[in-house]
């Protein structure tokens, strides 16, 4: 299904920014695949999950050209005199597959224009961890060569800090059913400093996502997370806007004030 789609030309990849709220400044974008549909519209993310999760194959597959289209997106837009960090969900199965590694590393060769620092993979925390030597080892490669990594939804599992300690990741992403009453919800704001101090402990940045008004980026910033996503920001976005958009983003008075 997702094979055709893709051959037809219906799958996108929009972009969704993260910024310093403290400096009104763009620190990265999420890379979000959406399916233009022929009678449904476009369809969002969540939908492609369960897509995603129907075998392992279709999994692999799909993971690999998300991954394509986004290094040739940051080299089209280098190209242009614009660049920033891209971060792609990607789930366990597509990491500990036998070649991952080697299959960017060719992808990278492909694109040699682009800096392997630019790509971010962000491990879905939900998915199934059998095997975390394998996924350890794999993650060492990629980092290696200069790829980034984020555990994405953290605080979600209940094996959360486990992947905090053993997995060499970059950043932590609080999940936004944390952040959407994080203004009046005392235990969230408990919940998220203790999220934000054990990132610091292990020494990751912690990013949140599903910032919808200007009060919870203010939150969060009293509690010492500066990196934040969400509509309150902006919407993802198609490639061809971003650029315009960074250039007349200024931030919120607010935050910058803070």
């Amino acid at each position: 299904m997702m094979k055709e789609a893709a051959r037809r030309g219906e799958l996108e990849i929009f972009y969704q920014p993260k910024v310093d709220m403290s400096k009104g400044t763009l620190v990265g974008v999420e890379a979000l695949l959406r399916w233009r549909h022929p009678t449904l519209g476009l369809l969002q993310p969540e939908m492609f999950n369960l897509a995603r999760l129907q075998n392992e194959s279709s999994v692999i597959d799909l993971g690999h050209w998300v991954i394509t289209k986004t290094l040739q997106q940051i080299s089209d837009w280098r190209k242009a005199g614009f660049q920033t960090p891209v971060s792609v969900n990607i789930m366990v199965s597509e990491l500990i597959n036998d070649n991952f590694c080697d299959w960017l590393s060719g992808i990278f060769r492909h694109y040699s224009d682009v800096d392997p620092s630019m790509l971010e993979l962000e491990i879905v925390e939900s998915s199934q961890i059998s095997d975390p030597v394998s996924l350890f080892e794999v993650i060492t490669q990629c980092r290696l060569s200069g790829v980034k990594f984020a555990l994405d939804d953290f605080g979600t599992g209940y094996s959360s800090i486990s992947h905090m300690r053993n997995l060499p990741a970059d950043h932590v992403k609080i999940d936004k059913m944390f952040v959407n009453e994080i203004v009046h919800n005392i235990q969230d704001q408990e919940l998220v400093k203790f999220i934000i101090a054990i990132a610091s402990v292990f020494e990751r940045k912690a990013i949140a996502e599903g910032i919808e008004n200007v009060n919870q980026g203010l939150m969060l910033m009293r509690l010492g997370c500066k990196i934040g996503q969400g509509y309150a920001i902006a919407r993802p976005m198609a490639a061809v806007d971003l650029p315009g958009w960074v250039n007349e983003y200024k931030g919120h008075p607010e935050w910058m004030a803070a």
